[in-house]
């Protein structure tokens, strides 16, 4: 029996890594990340603040599914187990605001995030051409 099927091409692999950035985003982040290892973001400009927090835009936002990328921080340099009640109280009341702005709360696990040494919550909104996502 003959077979018809055709050879496949070997899989050209990406030296980036996996990320919700596109291949253009990723390549910027990781040339600033190389750049400037450490990221200070209480010198940032914010977008809005709290008694307690502040919100940011990402520089460097998860571009390949979302339209928008803002970043909520404690205005305290603190990891999530070092937030007091306080901060604690107010992140709950903030986020009930702003729930109809955003589509997705997100938090990465330390091991995985680019900032370790300040807690920080991504807001995201979704592309709205869905079908264009590039994932």
């Amino acid at each position: 029996m003959i077979s018809a099927h055709k050879p496949t091409r070997p899989i050209r692999r990406s030296k980036l890594p996996v990320s919700l950035r596109t291949p253009k985003d990723e390549r910027s982040y990781q040339r600033t990340k190389r750049q400037q290892p450490k990221r200070d973001l209480t010198i940032e400009k914010p977008i809005k603040t709290w008694k307690h927090w502040y919100m940011l835009p990402n520089k460097f936002p998860y571009s390949s599914a979302f339209s928008r990328h803002d970043m909520l921080l404690p205005k305290r340099v603190i990891s999530r187990k070092e937030m007091n009640k306080q901060e604690n109280d107010e992140l709950a009341k903030i986020l009930d605001e702003l729930e109809p702005q955003y589509d997705v709360v997100m938090m990465n696990f330390r091991s995985k995030q680019s900032v370790k040494d300040h807690f920080h919550i991504h807001l995201l909104v979704y592309k709205t051409k869905r079908r264009k996502l590039k994932i």
